[in-house]
């Protein structure tokens, strides 16, 4: 068995699964995929696992696909040796136009550690460095392990899921988020014009 892509009507039968309380090896087994499939899925609808989040998260990765990379061990040679000369990233990034899109594209590669500085070689205004959050986080509503029993049992109307779905690639990361009516499945996705919380 090896890793496939999966149709809306197989993630359908997926969260059937879940339902009965089958484990990822069992489902894998009825499914007839290796249970890294499985896996996966479920890292695409955190919680509790819905066909229709998973579709849109695989729809949004699949749209931003085979994207290269701008980052090179050229440019990141450059980009050392200017913060270790205690450049601001933005400085950075205009002096590099063309080859930089925007000034957080340097912090993404140094919170990921893929230039070879120390966080101490950028200049602070006065604000504590922070690790960037990589996903977004909007604090609206009940988080799920706060919300009341009668939810999961979906015999009431008016219960909504809501939740974000960011692609990492990309020079402008597309955001996408789904609004879900646990009793109907009524289900809606909408793109944000941009990933902050004034957007959401």
């Amino acid at each position: 068995m090896s890793y496939s892509h999966l149709t809306i009507k197989e993630r359908y039968q997926i969260e059937a699964y879940v339902l009965e309380g089958h484990s990822v090896r069992k489902i894998a087994s009825l499914m007839k995929v290796h249970p890294s499939t499985i896996s996966r899925e479920f890292k695409r609808s955190p919680g509790q696992y819905f066909a229709e989040r998973a579709e849109a998260h695989a729809s949004l990765c699949r749209s931003t696909k085979g994207r290269r990379t701008i980052f090179t061990a050229s440019l990141a040679k450059t980009i050392e040796d200017r913060l270790k000369k205690t450049w601001f990233p933005k400085q950075i990034a205009q002096s590099l136009k063309g080859k930089v899109p925007y000034f957080k594209t340097i912090y993404n590669w140094i919170h990921n550690k893929q230039l070879s500085v120390d966080k101490k070689v950028l200049r602070r205004k006065g604000k504590p460095f922070r690790t960037m959050e990589t996903r977004g986080k909007f604090l609206i509503g009940t988080p799920i392990s706060d919300r009341p029993p009668e939810v999961e049992t979906r015999k009431t109307f008016g219960h909504w899921e809501i939740d974000t779905v960011v692609s990492p690639r990309g020079k402008d990361k597309a955001c996408v988020v789904p609004f879900l009516e646990l009793k109907t499945r009524f289900y809606v996705t909408i793109r944000m014009p941009g990933c902050s919380a004034t957007s959401m």
